[in-house]
């Protein structure tokens, strides 16, 4: 069926009708030849602009002879032939290419092998007509029959060589729907574009300095070609928060990309809302569709036999859309997958994630898996079921302070050139000594070091130098007990300086716009933010509260779109740990916060179904989920830390359910009220409702 569509649609010389029946005279023919000559302009230029560069030029040495000769009334009918097949040519052919986006290498061949034969025709004209002078030939042209003969069998060949690769044009056709329709296929995989290594964020990982982190680099890309029927295909990179695990996962995804040996990646962020292990298949297996053709084909076959998988469980989603598209390939290339962070991937779909893995990575030997995450139990019992096929590389022991020394030196001095400007002095800054102190202070976590550069580069602070005596002189650096107590004292400082002795309403402003950005399930910007502690705190409060804050958390120019986010999650262990955030008007309690955020978000869509009631059509339904899903989250949030601290469930949550069973009958009201409230949408609005229910339920 789709054949003939195609030849109908595409017939190679369409029946147009002649421009002139008769040329009699010499300005009809002078038109005629126009015609000829414009149509073969219009082709050279469509051709010349198709992205196959062995067309260029193919129509060149016909254009030149039609431009040559004189057009005669005994040689009007083949101008006029000539006029068709262009026409032709120019509709079906070039115009068509023209507008493909991807034209497969086959067709790309086949137009190549077209434009040869289309440089070829001026040649064999030139036998036919002999080897007379060439000024004669064209004076003698239209009036001798050997070189009418000769230009009718330029339309000849030219006729037959466009004929010829019609064929090859309907198939290629073909082909490229089909190919489309596979496309429309895949793109119904729910793919989480946000985790691919090179996905644009408002703070994007950073790769490895130049010549740091050699060793490591080096022996990750000795494992992934490493063989063996012993050879583990797993490589957890594991270590403590701020060693550099995301910065190495990055460097490493972009060297295996640029080899050509990257099937995919899945960058897990909190900060950037990527926590859903439910997409890691999906994704996965569509980044390996444009990766590995034959795997393409066959994923495409596995989504038409079982499209149900998308969406499944996760263990059916591993199975049919993965597993088995990867089984069928029959000499598959080393292939190197990542995923980066996967401590921040949701309690409830790391495990499936992880053992739909480790449980099948020996069927797949040409298959490497690089996984970075601190050394959490629930990672590691997996692993350990499975300690043959994995190999564990703790980085937080591997030595680094010459790696920092370099990254420290390079970033430190366009610190000082960036304020100071470009000097001699500037340029040997800072000095040794100070230097080799912020190294061992570092304590090989990269994020220290970061810190301090996004410290003491901060504009609205004191000249660098003051900043950094700042913190060489106010910690002890032999105070090493604990490997994260130098970078504790580096955000102590840090909230120092943002937090001056002052009224308390300076404190309680900082504890609701930092404890809000710090425990938000997603990231807000600054206005939403704004609407969510309004009428308290306008736009203008949140970004004064945070003006000494620029070295801890990303604090964007754009206040509507671009989210206020935390630069590292060590940041929000100190911030919401008692025993390592010491000054008390910057310690977040986590019930207290997560009590607050829980009933702000249930106030804010009682107001909005409220508003539905009224008969209001601008009410916005997806925010009314949204305030449900963050009051859940929080909720959620409560009840854990109540099973691991004791905190009990403050009143004012327990006293939630008969305003929950009263927001409940409103939607249902509204239900059978409104059309927009559709059954569908009502019904997700319950679920949630009952939800935290549950929650509230299980706590009283």
């Amino acid at each position: 069926m789709m054949m003939e569509a195609s030849r109908s649609q595409f017939t190679l010389l369409p029946k147009h009708r002649s421009p002139i029946e008769t040329m009699k005279n010499s300005t009809s023919r002078a038109k005629l030849k126009s015609a000829l000559v414009i149509g073969l302009q219009l082709a050279e230029k469509g051709v010349d602009g198709l992205p196959i560069p062995g067309v260029k030029g193919c129509i060149g040495g016909i254009l030149k002879i039609i431009e040559q000769e004189e057009l005669r009334e005994a040689n009007v009918e083949t101008f006029n032939g000539l006029v068709t097949i262009i026409q032709g040519f120019r509709e079906v052919t070039v115009e068509r290419l023209s507008r493909e986006r991807n034209i497969p290498e086959d067709l790309k061949s086949d137009v190549e092998r077209l434009a040869k034969k289309l440089r070829d025709i001026p040649g064999r004209y030139e036998e036919r007509v002999g080897q007379p002078s060439r000024m004669k030939r064209l004076k003698d042209f239209v009036s001798a029959s050997d070189h009418a003969k000769a230009l009718n069998g330029l339309g000849e060949d030219l006729k037959n060589a466009v004929q010829e690769f019609q064929t090859s044009l309907l198939m290629n056709i073909q082909l490229m729907e089909q190919r489309r329709e596979d496309d429309r296929l895949i793109d119904k995989l729910p793919v989480e574009r946000k985790a691919f290594y090179n996905a644009h964020h408002e703070r994007p990982i950073e790769v490895c300095e130049p010549d740091t982190r050699v060793s490591l680099l080096a022996d990750v890309a000795e494992w992934a070609e490493g063989t063996g029927p012993n050879h583990p295909g797993i490589l957890w990179l594991n270590g403590r928060a701020g060693v550099g695990k995301s910065t190495v996962a990055k460097t490493l995804a972009n060297r295996f990309d640029e080899a050509k040996i990257l099937g995919g990646s899945f960058m897990f962020s909190k900060p950037n809302g990527v926590t859903d292990g439910s997409k890691v298949f999906m994704t996965l297996s569509s980044q390996l569709a444009h990766h590995l053709p034959e795997f393409r084909d066959h994923l495409v076959a596995a989504i038409r036999e079982k499209e149900n998988a998308i969406g499944a469980e996760i263990s059916q989603q591993f199975k049919y859309l993965l597993a088995a598209p990867l089984y069928k390939l029959q000499s598959p290339p080393l292939t190197v997958m990542i995923l980066d962070a996967l401590d921040e991937c949701t309690s409830e779909t790391l495990t499936p994630v992880l053992t739909a893995i480790v449980e099948n990575i020996t069927r797949f030997p040409f298959l490497r898996i690089v996984v970075t995450s601190r050394p959490e139990n629930s990672i590691r019992a997996v692993f350990q079921r499975f300690a043959d096929h994995i190999r564990e590389v703790d980085i937080s022991n591997i030595p680094t302070s010459e790696d920092i020394s370099k990254y420290l030196r390079r970033r430190l001095r366009e610190v000082c050139t960036r304020l100071m400007g470009e000097t001699e002095q500037n340029h040997a800054w800072p000095v040794n000594k100070d230097l080799a102190s912020l190294v061992h202070m570092a304590n090989n976590l990269f994020i220290f070091a970061a810190t301090v550069v996004r410290f003491v580069g901060d504009e609205w602070a004191a000249e660098p130098q003051c900043r950094l005596d700042t913190i060489l002189h106010g910690h002890n650096a032999d105070d090493q007990d604990h490997p994260l107590s130098s970078l504790d004292f580096m955000y102590q400082e840090i909230l120092r300086h943002a937090l001056p002795r002052g009224a308390a309403s300076v404190f309680a402003r900082f504890q609701a716009v930092v404890g809000t950005i710090v425990l938000s399930q997603y990231p807000l910007s600054v206005n939403k933010l704004a609407d969510l502690l309004a009428p308290n705190y306008s736009a203008a409060d949140i970004k004064h509260a945070l003006k000494f804050l620029h070295s801890v958390l990303i604090v964007p120019e754009d206040d509507n779109t671009e989210a206020l986010q935390v630069y590292h999650k060590s940041f929000a262990d100190f911030m919401t740990d008692p025993k390592r955030c010491t000054l008390t008007e910057a310690y977040l309690p986590l019930s207290i916060h997560h009590t607050r955020l829980c009933l702000r978000y249930f106030e804010l869509a009682e107001s909005i179904f409220g508003t539905l009631s009224t008969g209001d059509l601008s009410v916005d339904l997806d925010a009314a989920s949204d305030m449900l899903d963050n009051w859940v989250y929080h909720l959620f949030a409560l009840e854990e830390q109540a099973k691991t601290s004791g905190d009990k469930m403050d009143e004012a949550i327990l006293a939630l359910s008969d305003r929950v069973q009263a927001l409940s009958v409103l939607i249902a009201e509204n239900k059978n009220q409104s059309n927009r409230l559709t059954s569908a949408k009502g019904f997700s609005f319950v679920v949630q409702l009952i939800t935290g229910v549950g929650i509230i339920s299980g706590m009283s």
